[in-house]
């Protein structure tokens, strides 16, 4: 029965999907393009490997995952038929800001639901006026194809200090025809280490903030995955026929998922990748309608927050940050991690069970919510801290973890111990 229920849920999904137009990303065509002169993919592998050494041996242990707010200039090319409102920008600027800080609802019956976290980035436009939203007008119809003729002062709009804001264009990007199928273009953006001169991100002016004719694509999270791109993230799918997306706790994807469907204990989505039979469909970088994506998981927020350390590639937005964006109020809680002294774990190193203990007085009856990752981002295990708390690690391999949880300041503490065999 439960068989049948899903197809017959896969054909509704398929019949509505008639008269609506899937959407597509480009980002892999810009990054194929990045590989094509063998001098510039030898320096970019490069580049990969000495961000994957600071990675993994110097951010992952010695820097916190620091609550960052990031500077936006939004370069607007409209028509008289197809313009940007301020409330749109407001619209839109929130629902990126839900969307990376784990404010978008996963169902409860969702099978990856305890891998949604926040990545504690934010972003802002400093103040809707011409010097951070910078606008030009052109005839209706007119459609742009790259990046070049978007920065082209004569043509689009020329980046505003891309080395000290995330500069995002929007415009009309027209479709694309692959075969007999025809996509939305929704936009393309460049993965960091890439050419500063076509680095930012692009987005369809139609995929843009709230659009009430756009009914698959109009609540604003096409953004997300976008900004997942400029910030290190590669699809679900890696680009196309399961080419990894080098995170350790997302599933690698055939391809995109595109349709809205169940994903409950009962019901596997399944891909066609090795080793891997469920898909991670409400994902941000998976392509699925906005109404049913929600979450970055632990791995995916580490690779981010890495881009952006103290040696990451993304740095200058940090240090450069525009002031006005540091006192921007915001309604989500102070999320650096650090050590503190509300709770001692011992022995570290562990071996079959580790115990934690209260420093601070009532402090485990205030109910404080754990997790506990691997190295590699892995959930392990989670619940409440209470009295005596034991936590059994004898199916654990040999490495590092993590424990992460709030403490009475609203900032969440992260404690390092290890597991040997």
């Amino acid at each position: 029965m439960k068989i049948n229920l899903f197809f017959l849920m896969l054909f509704i999904n398929l019949v509505d999907a008639q008269s609506q137009n899937f959407k597509k990303y480009s980002s892999g065509e810009v990054e194929n393009l990045t590989k094509i002169d063998t001098s510039l993919s030898k320096a970019l592998r490069e580049k990969e490997i000495e961000f994957s050494q600071y990675y993994n041996n110097e951010f992952i242990l010695f820097e916190p995952f620091s609550d960052i707010t990031l500077p936006i200039v939004l370069n607007i090319i409209e028509t008289p038929d197809k313009k940007i409102t301020e409330e749109n920008i407001i619209y839109q600027m929130e629902a990126l800001n839900k969307a990376f800080n784990n404010e978008v609802e996963t169902p409860e019956d969702h099978y990856y639901k305890d891998k949604a976290v926040s990545t504690k980035i934010r972003f802002c436009v400093p103040e809707i006026n011409s010097t951070f939203v910078r606008k030009r007008t052109v005839p209706s119809g007119t459609v742009f194809r790259d990046l070049y003729e978007m920065a082209n002062e004569e043509k689009g709009v020329a980046p505003y200090l891309p080395q000290n804001f995330i500069n995002i264009w929007v415009s009309d990007l027209g479709q694309i025809q692959e075969g007999p199928q025809i996509f939305e273009s929704a936009g393309y953006s460049q993965l960091p280490m890439r050419e500063a001169v076509v680095d930012g991100i692009v987005i369809d002016i139609d995929h843009f903030g709230h659009n009430s004719g756009n009914s698959f694509y109009g609540q604003g999270y096409t953004l997300a995955h976008l900004m997942g791109n400029f910030l290190g993230l590669k699809p679900l799918d890696g680009f196309g026929n399961c080419g990894g997306d080098e995170v350790d706790d997302t599933p690698s994807h055939n391809t995109e998922t595109l349709l809205c469907l169940p994903h409950t204990e009962s019901m596997v989505l399944s891909t066609v990748c090795f080793f891997v039979n469920r898909r991670m469909n409400r994902n941000f970088m998976d392509n699925v309608p906005d109404e049913c994506t929600s979450m970055f998981t632990y791995g995916q927020m580490a690779r981010m927050q890495a881009m952006l350390g103290l040696k990451g590639p993304r740095r200058s937005f940090v240090d450069e940050a525009y002031f006005g964006c540091t006192t921007v109020k915001t309604n989500s809680i102070s999320t650096i991690i650090e050590k503190d002294s509300y709770i001692r774990l011992y022995p570290n190193p562990g071996n079959d069970k580790i115990f934690l203990e209260e420093i601070q007085e009532n402090f485990f009856q205030s109910g404080r919510p754990y997790k506990v990752y691997s190295f590699e981002g892995r959930f392990m295990e989670g619940g409440v801290l209470s009295n005596k708390q034991e936590i059994n690690t004898i199916d654990w391999s040999t490495g590092l973890y993590f424990l992460i949880f709030e403490g009475i300041d609203n900032r969440y503490k992260k404690i390092v111990f290890e597991i040997v065999r």
